[in-house]
């Protein structure tokens, strides 16, 4: 897989720890970027190290991007703002990012690629078990690797079986795991 993204343009929400650091590795990477934070400091400064255009909180939902890394407060995807994503797909570091289990299948309906945020975070997961339980680099690598297997899978359940990357990622979940998992929202 190519690690170039040249001409993709990203919309990242929060601009704290997490989305700045996001912010900086998509630069690097090369991608255009819009930057947004409840803190208007927080995101000139992201804007000025990511060479990034800044738009205020509300205006994201209507910026036509690539890819929208929500990383700030949850339930981001709802009823109010999945019908004005300019984006082709939505993948980042909040948690429970959709507001309900419909809000899944509204990005579904639209098209709109949804990498669910517990798969996402997986790598956050994958260091506390480097730090705690000592995984060696190839044990880290192996498994920051498999996040994407992990995402793909998810991705085709969905689609195979007409359901949302939410549902299909607990679907996932419960088999690996012989659980059943709570939906979002409900």
């Amino acid at each position: 897989t190519s690690r170039d993204l040249h001409g993709v343009r990203v919309v990242v929400q929060g601009c704290g720890h997490v989305g700045k650091a996001l912010a900086l590795q998509l630069h690097a990477l090369g991608a255009r970027l819009i930057v947004s934070d409840v803190s208007r400091e927080r995101a000139e400064a992201a804007a000025v190290a990511c060479g990034a255009d800044v738009r205020r909180p509300d205006e994201i939902y209507d910026t036509e991007a690539d890819l929208y890394a929500p990383c700030a407060t949850g339930a981001t995807l709802n009823a109010r703002t999945i019908p004005r994503l300019k984006v082709s797909a939505v993948a980042g570091a909040a948690n429970n990012q959709l507001e309900t289990s419909a809000d899944g299948d509204a990005l579904r309906t639209r098209g709109i690629t949804y990498v669910p945020d517990f798969i996402a975070n997986a790598g956050g997961a994958i260091y506390l078990c480097r730090v705690l339980a000592r995984w060696t680099d190839a044990q880290t690598d192996a498994a920051v690797e498999a996040i994407f297997d992990s995402s793909v899978e998810v991705l085709r359940r969905a689609e195979q079986e007409g359901i949302s990357a939410q549902t299909a990622a607990e679907r996932v979940v419960e088999a690996r795991l012989g659980i059943s998992v709570p939906i979002v929202g409900e």
